[in-house]
């Protein structure tokens, strides 16, 4: 393992441990919390399709650095067939976490979750490459949020989901939920989607 790195489980999802200094690691803590983690059945407690048949696995990983020692921003795009129309950037996670929403030209939206925006975000220089990234990688799909981070100016990838927030996260305002959901076309008479 690197000196600083990030343990994570690949079957569901906030079970993450930061190690910030692996010689300072308390091993036997570390392991119960990974004993415990494995013995979780995520879809038996949420329900979430997705990881109905997911193995339990631990996943090892070098930890990013962000510019303030808080981690890198956390740039979720929500890519609607192949269009970036919405991003959502995670700042200070594991400090003072802030959630602010930009539309597709990458404008402020006047919406929130429960956690309160940043008023003083800028978004990086590298914004097209992320939005490119993000399109390239959601363009298969209908709608998928795809995850990415700036890290030493690198993009690096963090996941892929089809439904955010488990697909339970309210809006506010609520009327949002329905500006999302026009986003997502079907053809409903032949089964198959229709591009916009």
């Amino acid at each position: 393992m690197p000196a600083r790195f990030v343990l994570k489980a690949t079957h569901g999802w906030n079970m993450n441990l930061l190690v910030h200094d692996k010689a300072a690691l308390d091993v036997a803590a570390a392991t119960a919390q990974a004993r415990e983690w494995l013995g979780r059945n995520h879809y038996a407690d949420t329900y979430e399709w997705g990881y109905r048949d997911v193995r339990p696995r631990l996943l090892a990983e070098a930890m990013l650095d962000g510019e303030n020692g808080d981690g890198p921003a956390d740039y979720k795009f929500h890519v609607f067939h192949g269009r970036v129309r919405m991003l959502a950037v995670h700042t200070g996670r594991f400090g003072l976490h802030r959630l602010t929403y930009f539309d597709e030209a990458m404008c402020r939206l006047p919406v929130r979750k429960k956690t309160p925006p940043d008023a003083d975000l800028k978004l990086p220089a590298e914004i097209d490459a992320l939005i490119g990234m993000a399109e390239r990688l959601g363009g298969p799909f209908d709608y998928v949020r795809v995850d990415l981070y700036l890290a030493g100016g690198a993009i690096r990838f963090g996941e892929l989901t089809h439904y955010n927030d488990g697909a339970c996260g309210p809006y506010t305002p609520q009327s949002y939920d329905r500006t999302l959901g026009d986003m997502w076309q079907l053809d409903t008479r032949r089964g198959t989607l229709r591009r916009r």
